[in-house]
């Protein structure tokens, strides 16, 4: 009875080990198909858990043992299949040597930036500066085998993927809105050599009617048509409108010459007398002056009313008959 107890007990542990390892793994793999897909989907080395300088043989044998774990058939979590997908993709990216070259290609930009960036700050660090150049490039080395810088590294490479990739999809982007553009060219000009071609070819349909038309037109000749209202003739003069031209009156007109006075000066003391009469500012104080005027003013006077002038430009004239000559019975000036 005792041996019979205990190899009951012995069987019951074994079961709840075997449980508790199937528990186990099965946590493990969810955990495995969370992290692949939070993984950053630009760089393939983060989905195999691989680092940078990898071989080819180690990422073959690294996505041998994490598709075990994240095989549909075994893994009982509902995205499993997206994680196993995601693993093939990256194992080849990493295969192919074009795509591999690209992003050892970022790998480097990122490690030489950040190996500028701490060259940088190791000058204000004169105990840092000293070792490195005692040691010859040892310091160096062992800096990028520590861990903070792995992980600056993985960090930067994101950032430089990323903003690759950003420039990738914008130069896309433009190529297809130019291609776009480009076949959107191309329909209107064929719609348009199709609409000229259908026109040439009604005018050309329509021809025989035109020339028949033309015929029967120039046979007819030119009818009146009855009722036909003809506009208006233009006036040449109406009085009551500025507008219109009026008939202008052709002629010489004759002009006054210069002016001397009787000094015997042979310079005319005073600007010519239209001159001298248009810029006369205020009319001479001569109203209440009892100077009497001879038939020789009076004649200046007529003589220069006709010309247009003024009242008291005519009265300013005929008082300063001491410069001013007299008039001929031609009407023409003479000295005095």
């Amino acid at each position: 009875m005792g041996d019979s107890n205990k190899s009951t007990s012995t069987a019951e542990e074994d079961l709840l080990l075997k449980t508790f390892f199937a528990e186990v793994s099965e946590v493990e793999r969810d955990n495995e198909v969370i992290r692949i897909l939070s993984c950053f989907k630009l760089n393939p080395f983060e989905y195999l858990k691989l680092p940078f300088d990898a071989t080819p043989e180690e990422v073959k044998r690294q996505y041998r043992k994490l598709s075990l774990l994240v095989h549909p058939d075994k893994c009982k979590h509902p995205q499993s299949k997206e994680a196993f997908a995601a693993l093939a993709k990256a194992q080849q990216l990493l295969l192919d040597e074009q795509e591999r070259g690209y992003i050892l290609s970022q790998v480097n930009a990122a490690k030489e930036e950040l190996l500028a960036k701490r060259k940088k700050h190791l000058k204000k660090d004169t105990a840092s500066k000293i070792k490195s150049l005692v040691e010859e490039g040892k310091y160096e080395q062992q800096y990028e085998r520590t861990e903070e810088f792995k992980q600056e590294l993985k960090l930067k490479v994101r950032e430089i993927l990323t903003d690759q990739e950003w420039r990738r999809r914008k130069m896309q982007m433009r190529i297809s809105e130019e291609e776009g553009r480009l076949k959107k060219d191309e329909e209107e000009t064929k719609e348009m050599w199709k609409k000229k071609r259908e026109h040439e070819e009604q005018w050309e349909g329509t021809r025989e009617q035109r020339v028949s038309s033309w015929r029967d037109f120039m046979k007819g000749g030119k009818k009146a048509k009855k009722g036909e209202t003809r506009p208006p003739k233009l006036k040449t003069e109406d009085p009551n409108k500025s507008y219109v031209q009026r008939p202008v009156k052709r002629g010489r007109k004759k002009r006054l010459g210069p002016v001397f006075g009787n000094s015997g000066d042979q310079s005319p003391p005073f600007p010519p007398l239209r001159r001298r009469i248009a810029t006369a500012a205020v009319p001479p104080p001569y109203a209440n002056s009892s100077r009497s005027y001879d038939l020789n003013s009076i004649l200046k006077a007529q003589r220069i009313r006709a010309l247009g002038f003024r009242r008291w430009e005519l009265d300013d004239f005929m008082w300063m008959d001491d410069w001013v000559g007299n008039l001929n019975v031609d009407g023409d000036w003479c000295l005095m």
